[in-house]
């Protein structure tokens, strides 16, 4: 019996553009030569300021590092905004629906400064974080980061889910595994294609009216 769902946010909920960051690095001086050749470390800094489990100002002295003589922080918190993304207000409603029947929850591995960023999308396309989760559970906050089987415990424990019972949607195959082998029923989706996988959900269609 399924009577509980768990989404990621970045690439499940809100669309990704990595195009727009990779312009957003640029413009910050961060040339495609250099991003070729420091790739793994530009990606784990991004990683790293995401979470929000390292002081900010230590991840972003890495970041400023890496950008041109003078890049202020707010031009880098610019930058980084970009990963916002877009959230349509379609998946919005449809985590409306689904609570009706179910409880729903976040997973997310997100700073404060994005989590706030992203409210406000969602609050311009008329929602608040409570008409969409249940409860949300967000790196920053609880000190720690998927794919980390702490932070899904912390989630188990704060919620009595059972894992058996809930299904976990998530893009990154570390987080996917995480979940599966913690007995979640783990679902791996494509980035930005949510809608693909939701007939997992039982009685999906009648629960959304369609």
């Amino acid at each position: 019996m399924v009577d509980v769902l768990v989404f990621d946010y970045g690439g499940i909920i809100v669309n990704m553009d990595w195009k727009l960051l990779r312009v957003a690095l640029s413009e910050a001086g961060i040339s495609r030569l250099k991003m070729f050749f420091y790739r793994k470390k530009i990606k784990s800094l991004m990683n790293r300021y995401i979470d929000g489990i390292e002081p900010e100002e230590k991840v972003m002295r890495e970041m400023l590092d890496m950008c041109r003589p003078g890049t202020s922080v707010e031009q880098v918190n610019n930058l980084i905004s970009t990963l916002c993304g877009n959230i349509p207000a379609s998946r919005l409603e449809l985590l409306t629906k689904l609570r009706k029947r179910y409880k729903v929850y976040l997973l997310s591995n997100i700073n404060d400064y994005l989590w706030n960023e992203c409210v406000k999308k969602m609050n311009s396309l008329g929602y608040a974080v409570d008409d969409c989760f249940d409860e949300v559970f967000l790196s920053y906050k609880m000190g720690v980061a998927k794919p980390n089987p702490e932070i899904y415990n912390k989630m188990r424990l704060a919620t009595g889910l059972v894992p058996e019972n809930t299904i976990y949607f998530d893009d990154n195959q570390a987080n996917y595994a995480a979940g599966r082998d913690l007995h979640y029923q783990s679902i791996h989706v494509r980035e930005n294609c949510l809608e693909d996988y939701l007939d997992v959900i039982p009685g999906f269609k009648e629960c959304v009216g369609l």
